[in-house]
């Protein structure tokens, strides 16, 4: 884990290869390829994330097994030490889950724009951290790879046409996985060959940043979530009043910082 904590600071990436099985991999796409029609979103030309892309978002409530991955103890105890610089020391749940999606590039499917998805450039200490996961074998030429800009999460500025000459295609097997500083440059490179490449994304944020989805709110779970779950998907994040969120007191001991009269 330190040679990974390393790597992301000075580097604002990792890549841990083959760290889930191919049956492993294949039972999470299975699970996404008979994903209900209306959960599936097929992007357009015009699209962010460009045409012959299909996008899934949020998927944790599809299937258990994505709320077993979030919850996965090499994820959580990566995302506690990279989260630890700036936070309060009595902070009870420091991150928090921020997003969970999955996304399939086609043949065809152009190069993403490099862009950084802490919103915020340079910030330090990190925002948010993103993991992903591939599903699929990306180790040749024109396979789609995730391409990044190496050291890119110090600068403050955001991407323009200049960096495109500095980046790196992230090519590895199935079942790799990608550490990324959210500030960091990054897209996908352009798809070329017949086959599919799927990709899971999920984000761990500092607590207090909004959830895009506000994972709280999501109904049909698949099972009742455990305390624990709950706690780093957000339900605790809310306000008292939210009682149907919150089952019970939830940040622990206030901050000297913070008049104790306000409910933190």
């Amino acid at each position: 884990m330190q040679k990974a904590l390393k790597n992301i600071d000075k580097y604002g990436y990792y890549v841990q290869e083959s760290c889930f099985s191919e049956s492993y991999c294949e039972k999470l796409k299975k699970i996404l390829i008979e994903a209900p029609l209306d959960s599936v979103v097929q992007n357009k030309d015009k699209d962010f994330h460009g045409s012959n892309t299909t996008i899934i978002p949020n998927i944790l409530p599809l299937n258990e097994a994505f709320i077993n991955l979030a919850m996965n103890e090499k994820f959580i105890n990566l995302a506690s030490e990279y989260f630890k610089p700036g936070q309060f020391p009595s902070e009870k749940d420091p991150f928090q889950l921020s997003l969970m999606h999955a996304r399939k590039v086609s043949k065809g499917a152009p190069a993403q724009e490099l862009h950084i998805d802490s919103r915020l450039c340079g910030a330090k200490p990190p925002l948010l951290l993103h993991i992903f996961i591939y599903l699929d074998d990306c180790l040749c030429e024109g396979s789609g790879a995730t391409q990044i800009v190496p050291g890119s999460h110090e600068y403050n500025r955001y991407s323009n046409q200049g960096d495109y000459l500095n980046t790196r295609e992230l090519r590895v097997p199935k079942g790799s996985v990608v550490y990324l500083n959210s500030n960091l440059y990054h897209g996908s490179s352009a798809k070329k060959t017949d086959d599919d490449r799927w990709i899971i994304t999920l984000a761990y944020s500092r607590w207090w940043i909004r959830q895009p989805a506000a994972i709280p709110y999501f109904t049909g779970w698949p099972r009742e979530l455990s305390i624990e779950e709950k706690r780093l998907f957000g339900f605790f994040n809310y306000a008292e009043g939210n009682n149907n969120l919150r089952p019970g007191k939830s940040r622990g001991p206030l901050p000297k910082l913070v008049p104790e009269n306000i409910d933190y």
